[in-house]
């Protein structure tokens, strides 16, 4: 589409099971839940390169060099380098992972409310001591208050003995 004239250039035609979309680092970034993929489609040349990544993909997030996938049924995080499309880490983050954002040079992953409890603690517990070391801070997570509303974790911090 062009922005300034608001009409259709070019039509890229891809395969059914269209999921979520998103753009970054160049490109416009599919995932079709159908076939389990991930597909960079470049909207100079209209190329297309998909990337296998497993079963019920969900979210999508470029940031930090990377594009980063959850696999709703697997329960894992897929880190993927965008040029290549080299899958270059699953990581098991707990079961029906959805939202990504990226905030404080960290990739936070996003549950629904049927989430395991204990495994969302235990990544958040995870990501805010990382964040906090990494910040060379003085404090640790003393403990989390699990779905203190249905939006909101709660982080019990001290300082470190």
């Amino acid at each position: 589409i062009d922005p300034r004239a608001n009409r259709v250039t070019r039509r890229i035609r891809l395969r059914p099971g269209i999921f979520s979309l998103t753009h970054g680092y160049g490109a416009l970034w599919v995932e079709n839940y159908e076939r389990g993929t991930l597909t960079r489609v470049e909207p100079g040349s209209g190329r297309i390169r998909s990337v296998r990544v497993g079963a019920t993909p969900f979210a999508i997030l470029p940031a930090y060099g990377r594009i980063w996938v959850t696999m709703w049924e697997a329960g894992t995080l897929v880190e993927v380098e965008p040029r290549t499309l080299r899958i270059l880490r699953r990581t098991n983050v707990g079961p029906r992972p959805a939202g990504l954002r990226a905030a404080g040079e960290a990739v936070w992953v996003g549950f629904g409310r049927s989430a395991n409890p204990e495994v969302v603690c235990a990544v958040h517990k995870g990501l805010v001591s990382g964040a906090l070391s990494a910040l060379g801070s003085e404090l640790e997570v003393e403990g989390l208050d699990v779905f203190v509303r249905p939006d909101l974790c709660v982080a019990r911090l001290t300082e470190r003995s």
